[in-house]
């Protein structure tokens, strides 16, 4: 059986993670992966050397043409069985490449849908797909108020906890002056509106006031489509704490 993952980008994300995990530890026993990305990302090498045959195409435009021709052919010729999206732009781009070709699609549900634009076309796809996949119930509950799903399902991620095992990486905690008695709270995630980190900036004055000791730490890319997010909490941090 041959699955291919089609993403968007492949930078550091939990979408992206989940899939250079899956890469790493897939066999040839489980099954056949492909993984297809639109533009590449600070994981492609990860990926370039895991378990997983990878294809990069290079998306230009919001609808490229060339790319939805680009990856029906690689469906084709590889005689794919299942493709697997991940996000609304790599949902679209996998249905249109796949329309008539009788494969099997499924679309994991990472994180919320922002966008306007993005919530209309998704609503439209749902129930287009063979099976729409979200990573808790509360997540699908939350979905079902604005999708009148057929088919959903929750699946959880799968970890690779071998990274969180090994002993030879740099303290980081130390080099940014965190001792072993300190209270640490930490936030890993890139500063995307979804993730809400400015709800816990403002939890921090009233921490800070029961616990001077305590010290946070948020791990996480700043968004280059919405920069004003990671800005504002950057802003709040200085200003209140």
């Amino acid at each position: 059986m041959k699955v291919l993952s089609y993403i968007d980008s492949l930078n550091r994300g939990g979408a992206e993670t989940l899939i250079m995990d899956i890469a790493k530890n897939i066999t040839k026993d489980d099954f056949e992966y492909i993984i297809v990305s639109g533009k590449g990302g600070d994981l492609e090498d990860e990926i370039k050397n895991s378990n997983a045959k990878y294809i990069r195409l290079n998306r230009r435009k919001a609808v490229d043409i060339k790319l939805i021709k680009q990856l029906r052919k690689i469906i084709k010729s590889e005689k794919v069985d299942i493709i697997h999206s991940h996000g609304d732009i790599s949902t679209v781009y996998s249905h249109l490449a796949s329309i008539g070709l009788g494969i099997k699609m499924l679309n994991t549900f990472h994180g919320y849908i922002i966008s306007k634009k993005w919530k209309l076309i998704s609503k439209q796809l749902a129930n287009k797909i063979t099976m729409n996949i979200c990573v808790s119930n509360g997540f699908l509950n939350e979905l079902k108020k604005e999708i009148k799903f057929k088919r959903a399902e929750v699946i959880y991620n799968g970890i690779d906890d071998s990274k969180f095992r090994q002993t030879k990486n740099k303290n980081y905690l130390k080099e940014y002056n965190f001792g072993d008695n300190d209270f640490t709270v930490g936030m890993v995630g890139n500063f995307t509106q979804g993730k809400d980190h400015y709800t816990l900036c403002k939890a921090l004055s009233i921490v800070l006031e029961k616990n001077r000791e305590a010290k946070f730490l948020f791990i996480g890319r700043r968004d280059e489509a919405n920069p004003e997010i990671y800005d504002k909490c950057y802003k709040y941090c200085l200003e209140n704490n």
